[in-house]
């Protein structure tokens, strides 16, 4: 009788660390990210990786871009060195110990080996001391961040004698730079913050400014904040440059707080592509004084793309804001007037010069989609303006009210001043945070709405179908039996979740209503009325990345959705 031998399994045996199976070719290129990962101490993670063992200690050794980060004196003695013919990232700021002279010393030998360089600087001695990289070369340098705390010496600096021909991205802070120099040239980001007109000798700065632009065609980011280097000139029309100025590429703008001299120019000379996003903020009351009101269209005498515009956003409570986006959702522009400080609303004078500018200079003959978060008082808002800036959009179709009192949504049934329906093309309205008095006043206004049309249609007067859909978000203590009546009349959608306060938390759900019927026929009809929505929850309608400020945007677009999936399921 034979042994049966039963054949044994092969041990595998796993290395003690999975780590030290990488080719060293790939933890050098590791070690290279983790040295630019953004450390509190540029001193700390080379260091760190050679102190874990001899093999790592050998290949962090053998490669230069670990060493490449000089943040100090302490740095720029050990490193350079070691980083061998690698590009430099020099940065001395809060952190870095030493005077910038000390440390410029140690590093401008070196300046054509910089492929970025970011200067914080607190002391005048210092800034006169970056008069040193005037004759320096920067033959690598591609990006270029100096700020500048004390901002009341005017001290005007050209650095690195034009040799830079690979700089793209420039960013200043409380310090001017002759617009004549070679580093505004050929840029794709340049942001420049906190100038006046005490910090430049230049005559009138806006003309170089122009011509800065004119020399930077594949600009792409283009941000101004708090530029007032014109401020003691005179008001008005101001072209330097003859022909327009192209920038196909220029996706992000961002003028905040810039003297109207300087933003004329800009919307009036450049040519902007239709995927530009534009961010303007003003406050139209310099010295927050009423007296000296002056008039949007003056900060901006164009605002291009309005003709792209889909979805259109109306705030007007602490501030003045105008939002729009385009078909495919892309915030095409983002509009915000600042009020005189301290008010609790935006004031009645400043509303009507804004509104009056928005009616008389800035058309959006293709906005479907408007939201109004506008508040009640009528010493803030003159409600027949708002009931013009309806009118004039001539496509709208869907309507969202935020906070919305009867008065509100009164003002949607007829012109105070023709008599005719108020935008006779509505076909879905949807009130967020709806409370009113007696809810039979919103049945009144849904039937004379739609009585109003038909009458129109009668007539032969240009009107459409009427209203047709009623949205009711975030409304509580609902009248159910004014509800059941409207449902009579159209299709009414309820959800009692109040208004979502961060859009892009998708985790909350979208309740049911709040308010629980005392009576089971009650109950059966908030079942029947929200049925369809049970389930739901935030991320099933919030797909999309909304700002802040946007949630009834995102109501909207869940709202939307919603009607798609009843209507493929029908």
């Amino acid at each position: 009788m034979g042994i049966e031998h039963t054949p044994t399994k092969a041990v595998v045996r796993e290395p003690k660390n999975p780590i030290r199976s990488l080719p060293n070719e790939v933890l050098a290129i590791i070690f290279e990210f983790a040295c630019l990962a953004g450390w509190h101490d540029g001193w700390e993670p080379p260091l760190c990786i050679t102190a874990v063992s001899k093999l790592w200690r050998e290949i962090a050794l053998h490669t230069p871009r670990c060493w490449a980060t000089i943040t100090s004196i302490r740095t720029a003695e050990a490193y350079i060195p070691r980083a061998k013919q690698a590009p430099l990232e020099i940065e001395h700021g809060l952190r870095s110990t030493g005077s910038l002279s000390d440390f410029l010393s140690l590093v401008a030998p070196h300046s054509d080996r910089w492929r970025s360089a970011d200067f914080h600087i607190h002391r005048i001695d210092d800034l006169l001391c970056m008069r040193e990289l005037a004759s320096s070369h920067a033959t690598r340098l591609e990006s270029l961040k100096v700020s500048y705390v004390p901002t009341l010496v005017a001290v005007e600096l050209d650095l690195f004698c034009g040799n830079r021909p690979r700089l793209k991205e420039v960013e200043l802070y409380c310090l001017f730079l002759p617009f004549t120099s070679s580093i505004f040239r050929d840029l794709t980001r340049l942001r420049i913050s906190v100038v006046g007109r005490s910090q430049t000798s230049s005559t009138f700065p806006t003309h170089g400014f122009m011509r800065v632009l004119a020399a930077c065609p594949e600009l792409e980011e283009l941000h101004l904040d708090h530029i007032s280097w014109d401020i003691f000139r005179h008001p008005g029309p101001v072209l330097p440059i003859a022909t327009p100025i192209h920038m196909p590429r220029l996706h992000d703008v961002v003028l905040d707080d810039v003297h109207q001299i300087t933003t004329g120019c800009i919307v009036q000379c450049v040519q902007f592509p239709s995927s530009t996003q534009l961010k303007l903020i003003c406050l139209p009351c310099p010295g927050n004084d009423l007296a000296h009101l002056m008039e949007l269209h003056h900060f901006f005498p164009r605002i291009p793309n309005l003709e792209l515009i889909n979805r259109l956003q109306i705030q007007c409570r602490l501030t003045w804001r105008l939002q729009g986006w385009d078909l495919d959702g892309e915030k095409l522009l983002d509009l915000t007037c600042l009020g005189v400080a301290g008010w609790k609303d935006v004031d009645l004078t400043l509303s009507m010069s804004l509104f009056n500018s928005l009616l008389q200079h800035y058309q959006m003959p293709n906005v479907t989609e408007l939201c109004l978060d506008i508040s009640d008082d009528p010493n803030s808002v003159d409600a027949t303006q708002v009931v013009s800036v309806i009118n004039s959009l001539p496509l709208l179709t869907n309507m969202i009210l935020v906070d919305a009192s009867e008065i509100s949504v009164n003002n949607l049934l007829v012109s105070p001043d023709s008599g005719v329906l108020v935008c006779p093309t509505l076909r879905h309205l949807q009130l967020v945070g709806y409370q009113p008095t007696l809810w039979e006043e919103l049945v009144m206004f849904v039937r004379s709405r739609i009585r109003y049309a038909a009458d129109a249609r009668s007539s032969d007067e240009a009107a459409g179908s009427g209203l047709q859909k009623l949205t009711l978000a975030g409304c509580t203590h609902v009248d159910f039996a004014a509800v059941t009546k409207l449902r009579e009349i159209i299709e009414v959608y309820i959800c009692d979740s109040p208004r979502p306060a961060d859009p892009e938390d998708s985790g909350a759900p979208f309740s049911e209503s709040e308010a629980s019927p005392s009576t089971s026929e009650t109950s059966s009809k908030t079942e029947s009325w929200g049925s369809s929505y049970s389930g739901e929850t935030r991320s099933d309608w919030d797909d999309t990345d909304y700002e802040d400020g946007d949630a009834a945007w995102s109501y909207a677009a869940w709202s939307a959705k919603k009607a798609n999936k009843e209507g493929q399921a029908m």
